[in-house]
């Protein structure tokens, strides 16, 4: 079927003046374009047949576990605490 139209769309454009050639010609190279990407039914693998791997199990994701990640955490929450402190600092100066 898309031989089909293909073939018909370059009978079409043959058939055309030379000016209406010119206009089209590059919204042809578009829609030829877009025919080539489209995405069939089959060529998508389905989600479950995927090699996904949930980040409990992925071995390169760090885990909450880790003493160097719960280090991290910690020090980040301490430098978010201290900056909440500046501001409520900040906001009862200006009272």
């Amino acid at each position: 079927m898309k031989d089909d139209f293909k073939n018909f769309m370059q009978m079409k454009y043959k058939q055309m003046p030379q000016s209406a050639r010119d206009d089209c010609s590059s919204n042809m190279a578009y829609s030829a374009r877009l025919m080539k990407s489209q995405v069939t039914p089959g060529s998508l693998k389905p989600i479950f047949e995927s090699s996904y791997v949930p980040p409990d199990k992925n071995p390169s994701v760090i885990q909450d576990n880790d003493p160097i990640k719960q280090q991290a955490m910690l020090e980040a929450l301490r430098r978010y605490h201290d900056v909440l402190a500046e501001k409520q600092k900040s906001n009862e100066q200006h009272i």
